[in-house]
């Protein structure tokens, strides 16, 4: 995935591509390719080092991502396509769930991203819970999803 590479980091590249990607897949798709990416196997050719480094740049320009594409790029999360209903829930999940262990402050910045198009009345109907066992990154989040059983996350 170019917008992840390793030795080679193309901002220019990674503003186009989040304004051009909904011509040729879904916001949806392109979350579940970045959290792929964001998995980085180990191959058998690398020591442990190597692949520990390599495994962090590659997690970190993914979380980069996913800021810049909350931040600057909301249109999936505005206004989701029906292939993108659950987009807001997924990318919460995994901001909480795995993001908030291995980077807090850049799962900070994504959920603070999301929070404040849902408080914005421009993103979906949500309710957020102010008791949480979650002190780092503030209450828990239930989506729900036109009258449809709630999510939480």
């Amino acid at each position: 995935m170019k917008i992840s590479l390793v030795f080679y980091l193309d901002l220019d590249f990674v503003k186009t591509f989040l304004l051009t990607y909904q011509s040729f897949t879904t916001g949806t798709a392109l979350l579940k390719k970045l959290i792929e990416r964001y998995y980085v196997p180990r191959g058998n050719e690398t020591t442990f080092s190597e692949w520990d480094k390599l495994r962090q740049t590659i997690q970190l320009r993914v979380c980069n991502v996913l800021v810049q594409w909350t931040k600057k790029y909301t249109a999936d999360f505005v206004s989701p396509k029906s292939s993108d209903i659950n987009l807001v829930g997924d990318l919460m999940k995994f901001a909480e769930e795995v993001l908030a262990e291995d980077n807090p402050l850049l799962a900070k910045q994504v959920r603070r991203n999301l929070l404040k198009l849902i408080e914005s009345n421009e993103g979906p109907s949500i309710t957020v819970i102010k008791h949480s066992t979650q002190a780092s990154l503030g209450p828990k989040v239930y989506i729900s999803n036109g009258g449809k059983k709630q999510k939480k996350f």
